[in-house]
């Protein structure tokens, strides 16, 4: 586990680049999109390995991941902890529904191969989580917020199957919240 977490961190840092480049809303949308475009796929691999949807162990290495990346942002690791975790709940939710929709109405499922969620899946979320963290910093960093202007986009860009309105809106909630780290000031208190 502790290789698993050094290995995610040494990803993100490797991946981080400071880009200043104007970010608009729908890039930011774009990327949490195409992040959640993978759990139809992860599912897959999922029923036909029988393995379980939820594996805290490994949300817990991708918190504290996200957790180092945000300070070197300097963006609340609560506030985008809280994100990250809301986006690991969707993703499961949608896996959750795939799974139900193909053994209600008896589908076939995709067969993937053993290493593909090792060797594809996961450097590829690693790299859009990174991504997403960089154009959300880089948006609020223009002084731009997360309105109702960017929570109509968010509802019409986000358009995942299997993904519910109530998601979508418990997403765009956690992602309004994300800000910039607040500055400790240490009080200096001189008696006369």
């Amino acid at each position: 586990m502790i290789l698993t977490l050094k290995k995610i961190i040494i990803t993100f840092s490797f991946v981080i680049i400071n880009i200043t480049q104007a970010v608009e809303f729908i890039d930011i949308t774009a990327l949490i999109n195409n992040r959640l475009s993978y759990m139809q796929s992860i599912a897959e691999y999922k029923v036909h390995q029988k393995i379980p949807v939820e594996d805290l162990a490994r949300e817990k290495l991708i918190l504290e991941g996200v957790t180092n990346i945000a300070e070197q942002y300097n963006l609340d690791s609560n506030k985008l902890v809280d994100f990250f975790q809301e986006q690991m709940d969707v993703a499961k939710n949608i896996q959750y529904r795939y799974i139900d929709k193909w053994r209600t109405q008896g589908l076939d499922i995709k067969q993937q191969e053993d290493t593909y969620l090792y060797n594809n899946i996961r450097p590829a979320l690693q790299n859009l989580s990174v991504e997403i963290i960089i154009a959300i910093s880089n948006y609020i960093k223009e002084g731009k917020v997360f309105g109702s202007n960017e929570y109509e986009i968010f509802m019409q860009q986000i358009n995942i199957d299997q993904l519910s309105q109530k998601n979508k809106h418990l997403l765009f909630q956690a992602l309004s919240k994300i800000r910039f780290r607040l500055p400790i000031f240490k009080a200096q208190v001189t008696l006369f």
